[in-house]
C-alpha cells in the first residue's frame, strides 16, 4: 500500500469518528435523531415521558 491509501484510510477513519462524536453528543443532549428537523419533539420522546 502507498502513501495515497493510508492518507484515504486515514481520512475515512476520521470521518467515521466524528459522525460517532456527533451522534453520541447529540444523544447526551437529548436529540434522538441527529438528521430530523423534529428530533427535540418527537412522538416517541413523548409518549416515553408519559409513562
Amino acid at each position: 500500500m502507498g502513501a495515497a491509501d493510508w492518507i484515504a484510510i486515514v481520512l475515512i477513519a476520521f470521518a467515521v469518528f466524528c459522525a460517532v462524536y456527533f451522534m453520541i453528543k447529540n444523544k447526551k443532549c437529548g436529540k434522538g435523531c441527529s438528521g430530523c428537523p423534529y428530533s427535540g419533539e418527537c412522538s416517541r420522546k413523548s409518549k416515553k415521558e408519559e409513562r
